[in-house]
């Protein structure tokens, strides 16, 4: 079931986040609330996951009404970004 409402349109603008989770979210202590995802998220762009996404699908049995994908976790640790820009797409 389905709990947020249908995505709006934003002007024909749609922006991909790709947030890590761990000191990020407020699941573990972060300053990005829930709230601050959902209105990112009825505005009409996409969410992600990134790093340590059991955090986030282990606690939120419906995670995946807000969050459009999961990404690579692990990194490394080399600071090099893992998710980048490829391609723009008009909406």
């Amino acid at each position: 079931m389905n709990l947020l409402p249908p995505r709006q349109t934003n002007g024909g603008r749609m922006v991909l986040y790709a947030f890590d989770v761990d000191q990020t979210l407020w699941l573990s202590g972060g300053p990005i609330k829930l709230a601050d995802l959902m209105g990112l998220r009825n505005s009409g762009h996409l969410l992600g996951l990134c790093g340590n996404f059991a955090a986030v699908t282990l606690r939120m049995p419906e995670w995946h009404y807000l969050f459009s994908f999961i990404g690579p976790g692990g990194g490394g640790g080399t600071g090099t970004p893992m998710l980048t820009p490829t391609l723009t797409l008009p909406a």
